[in-house]
């Protein structure tokens, strides 16, 4: 009963509002009654409409829309005798109209949830359904961990609806894709309040701080019972220092917001344990709520895709980018290796900071030793012809690309960002500190030897991380 009314409030509300707005437009235009006519068939469209989104009826479909349709056109009509009773102790119009719909409000609610309890409407679905979102699931970490979600989840057990704010492709054809034509997430409020009233979902899954904190707002404003279930995969202060150039009201804000909206949620996914302290210590994060599960990874994928075609081999740096990334320190201190060492260096991403990295690479000389590509399908082929990665971030969570680097027993030279330190027990990955002159050293050091890493293989390879992921649905 309480997961209806909350659905049912939502819807109207809205036509409350729309009720309001409408009839006062064209009480401007028209004379009264014929301006309590228009109102009442508008609104009798809407409703119907907006009910009919809202709640996922499949049995006896046609029954259900034609007793619908009759609920829908009787509440009309009695808020027309009703109004015609109300108007005359009222000498406002829209007052009138106002208390007529409040009168209505609650009566309708009573009507619809028998109406939708009725045994010939109810479907036998036992499956838990769960909503993903994310803006796309091609390149970055956190997309990476979202599809091997997908391929994870048992569509058995789990109804799954993908929503995405870029169209990309699922292979499987039984996780129903939905995608949302706006530029901006803050622009789909709407749209996803709608999605979520409708769906009903058991769970609400997402990994980026500003979809987590934009999907919680929504979640407290609707009411929804819907376990939300988000996965942090930064480190969140840094991110915010980055992100808003030390501007103390906006990272102030959105603290407030993490602050509000990971609390209220039930349970946060941290890659790291540095993550897991940054919540706690930093954003006040309930530490109850907070699980340490690692990247998910999926090593035999890797192994399949390996295609060993390239000769050359070269120094590879793979990410987005972005300022995070800090690619002209990378950049530096490779043109400081090369007075002691040959090398070339292929960075494969895309971003806005694709434009500045190039005329760095002109005012340093690099062209010849410096190559820029866009990011590829097959990059464990470039990851696994490549003689070392290098990473010179500013903060990371736990980079998808130095797990996959481990597997492949490729050496990583990282210097020393927050989240870092997860990767020191690994004997193909070495730490510098971020000064030029330490971190040139390092690369001429770096040969194409491979180092598996035994330590990796228990982590990652017996450790089932997916397991414990999928754990959390249950």
């Amino acid at each position: 009963m309480i997961n209806f009314f909350i659905k049912f409030f939502n819807i109207s509300t809205i036509i409350f509002v729309f009720n309001i707005l409408i009839f006062n437009i064209l009480i401007n235009f028209f004379p009264l009654h014929l301006a309590l006519i228009c109102t009442l068939s508008i609104i009798f469209i809407l409703n119907f409409l907006f009910i009919i989104y809202a709640f996922d009826i499949k049995k006896n479909r046609e029954y259900f829309l034609l007793g619908l349709i009759f609920l829908s056109l009787t509440f009309r009509i009695l808020e027309y005798f009703l109004f015609q009773q109300i108007l005359f102790y009222f000498e406002s119009p829209t007052l009138g109209w106002v208390i007529t719909i409040s009168v209505t409000f609650f009566l309708k609610i009573i009507f619809y949830k028998f109406y939708f309890d009725l045994k010939i409407f109810k479907n036998k679905n036992t499956k838990k359904k769960i909503l993903i979102f994310s803006p796309d699931i091609k390149n970055g970490g956190a997309e990476k961990n979202i599809s091997i979600l997908l391929d994870s989840l048992d569509t058995k057990k789990f109804e799954i609806s993908l929503i995405l704010w870029k169209n990309s492709l699922v292979q499987n054809k039984k996780i129903k894709k939905i995608v949302i034509k706006k530029s901006k997430i803050r622009n789909s409020f709407f749209i996803i309040l709608f999605i979520i009233i409708k769906k009903n979902p058991d769970y609400i899954f997402s990994s980026l701080n500003h979809l987590n904190i934009f999907l919680g707002l929504i979640r407290i404003i609707s009411g929804s019972k819907s376990k939300q279930i988000i996965r942090e995969s930064n480190y969140l202060s840094y991110k915010l220092k980055d992100e808003y150039k030390n501007n103390q009201l906006k990272i102030l804000i959105r603290k407030f917001l993490t602050f509000i909206t990971y609390n209220y949620s039930d349970k946060i996914i941290c890659p790291s344990r540095e993550i897991n302290h940054d919540l706690i210590k930093n954003f006040k994060i309930k530490k109850s709520i907070l699980r340490f599960i690692p990247n998910l990874f999926d090593g035999k994928k890797i192994s399949r895709q390996r295609d060993f075609k390239f000769m050359k081999k070269s120094l590879i740096s793979i990410g987005r980018l972005e300022l995070q990334k800090d690619y002209q320190f990378m950049l530096k201190a490779f043109k400081e290796s090369l007075k002691f060492k040959d090398n070339t260096l292929l960075i494969i991403g895309n971003g806005s900071e694709k434009k500045n990295l190039t005329q760095l690479i002109n005012k340093l000389s690099l062209q010849s030793k410096v190559k820029i590509i866009k990011f590829q399908n097959d990059i464990y082929n470039f990851l696994f012809n490549s003689k070392a990665l290098l990473m010179t971030s500013k903060y990371e969570g736990m980079p998808n690309i130095v797990l996959e680097s481990c597997h492949l027993g490729i050496k990583c030279l990282l210097t020393d960002f927050p989240g870092s330190s997860f990767f020191k027990k690994y004997n193909n990955v070495k730490i510098s500190k971020k000064e030029l002159s330490l971190y040139s050293k390092e690369i001429v050091k770096l040969d194409e030897k491979r180092v598996f890493s035994k330590s990796f293989n228990e982590d990652f390879l017996k450790k089932d991380s997916k397991k414990i992921f999928l754990d959390c649905f249950n």
